[in-house]
């Protein structure tokens, strides 16, 4: 399967961190939405933004509801915060389903998520299901924080359309509808 970013994707960047993926995704032409939360993280995904066409910050996380939340600061590594219950040493965010944000700004097609977001996967994908059923859009999902990840996270994907063909590699899920 042929789970690539294409010039004019719309590109949906589940834990945009420094915005890496972001920068890839824009120089190979997409539209990129950055979802990142974390505020010590957006700082540097604002330079990402400067330095790339087509980049779109979204200072908020992914989930299967709208809510606010706590992330957890590790200030030793950013790659790890995480969406948490305990409000010790974290932050107040905003969360949002990725159904929400595509019905709130009109947006018509997504052809590419790429999610990395410290194990909440699941709920972002519980909270795409009509993106899913009805845009179609490539998958590349990590499975490695859950042991039951590649799993919990194909079944998600397949009950909101059986359709996706899915292959798991390397500690990360793939998943496309052949048209």
């Amino acid at each position: 399967i042929d789970v690539t970013v294409k010039k004019n994707d719309i590109v949906i960047d589940a834990g945009a961190w420094i915005g890496d993926f972001s920068a890839y995704a824009a120089f190979k032409g997409a539209k990129v939405y950055a979802f990142e939360p974390c505020k010590n993280t957006i700082e540097y995904l604002k330079k990402t933004e400067e330095l790339n066409q087509n980049i779109q910050i979204i200072e908020k996380g992914l989930g299967d509801k709208n809510c606010k939340s706590y992330l957890s600061n590790n200030n030793s590594n950013s790659v790890s915060n995480k969406i948490t219950e305990n409000s010790v040493d974290s932050e107040v965010i905003e969360i949002i389903t990725l159904d929400d944000f595509v019905t709130e700004n009109n947006i018509e097609k997504i052809d590419f998520i790429k999610a990395d977001i410290e194990g909440y996967e699941r709920y972002m994908l519980l909270g795409a299901t009509e993106v899913l059923k009805k845009l179609c859009p490539k998958l590349a999902i990590c499975t490695y924080h859950f042991p039951d990840d590649p799993e919990v996270l194909a079944r998600i994907i397949l009950e909101a359309n059986p359709n996706y063909k899915i292959v798991q590699k390397r500690k990360k899920l793939y998943a496309m509808v052949k048209s």
